[in-house]
Parts: structure tokens; sequence; C-alpha cells
């Protein structure tokens, strides 16, 4: 039996659960970054709105919302959270929104089963699986997800910080 590489269609549920979410996510690499290196750096954090990675929304589905620019948003699906800073635009498909990897990762609960990150990193909506037995490609760029304004208590960002240790004195 040969083996070769076959194209499936996309699955309504991207994130394994069996649940749908009305919106795509792409995951692009950043341009203001090499991955999450150097995210910490003046020029990636001037990238940031409000301490917060920025996630690309068609006009339409952000008004769908009550999503406005510069507004915190919470993206979600059955695996988990992310706040990002809006950017509604009409460069972005309806059904779509665009959010850069590499946000370094900071939990609000550290300890919660499914810990929202405060900061904008999309691998908390992404499954960790190769694209197949074959070509273990990642799929970690694309998922579906909803959004809405986030209306409660914003945290803080603090994974910038200097790390403080114990007095054992």
């Amino acid at each position: 039996m040969r083996r070769h590489p076959r194209w499936y269609p996309p699955r309504p549920f991207a994130d394994g659960t069996g649940v749908a979410y009305p919106l795509h996510l792409v995951c692009n690499q950043p341009h203001q970054r090499l991955h999450s290196q150097l995210d910490y750096g003046a020029f990636s954090r001037s990238t940031k709105i409000r301490d917060r990675e920025p996630v690309r929304i068609n006009i339409t589905d952000a008004a769908e919302r009550g999503i406005a620019d510069g507004d915190i948003v919470r993206l979600f699906n059955s695996l988990g959270s992310c706040l990002a800073a809006a950017i509604v635009s009409s460069d972005v498909r309806p059904g779509v929104m665009q959010l850069a990897t590499g946000a370094w990762f900071e939990p609000h609960d550290p300890h919660a089963d499914k810990p929202m990150c405060v900061h904008g990193n999309p691998n908390i909506l992404t499954r960790d699986i190769g694209t197949s037995k074959l070509a273990q490609g990642s799929t970690g760029q694309l998922t579906r997800v909803e959004v809405e304004k986030f209306t409660g208590e914003i945290p803080p960002v603090r994974i910038f910080e200097p790390m403080r240790f114990a007095d054992r004195g």
C-alpha cells in the first residue's frame, strides 16, 4: 500500500471538542519579533494596545458583538481563553480574526484548569497536535473561537516585571 499526502476539508470543530464556534482565528507570525523572542523589547511592546496583543476583527463581526476599536476582548473556545485588544478593520474578512503568535503566556489564575491568558497568547486556543502521522506539521495557526467584549476588571500584564524572590531571613 502506498501512502501519500491527502487534502481533507476543514472540520467545523477545530478545537476537537464537537462545539461549533463561529469565527476562524488565524494566528500568523508577528512582524515585530521572531516568534516570542524579544517580546519584552521596546519595538514589540510599542505595537501592543493597553499592554495586550492586538487582534483584528471585521467591522460587521465587531458590531454584532458590541466591540469597538481599542476594546479589550476575550477570545475563547472549549480549550481556553485569552484577552487581546480589538482592532476593528475591513481588512479582515467577515467570520475571520487575526492574532499574531508570540505574546508571552501569562495566566490570570495559573491553578485554573483552563487558565485565561491576560496578554494575548493564542496557543491557549489551539490544539497541540500534528497535521497527520505523515507530515506532523503545525496546527497551531488555525482554530475556531468566539469573541466578546471583556467587561470585568482588566487584569494587569505583569509578565515583563522582574521576578521577586522570597526573603528567607
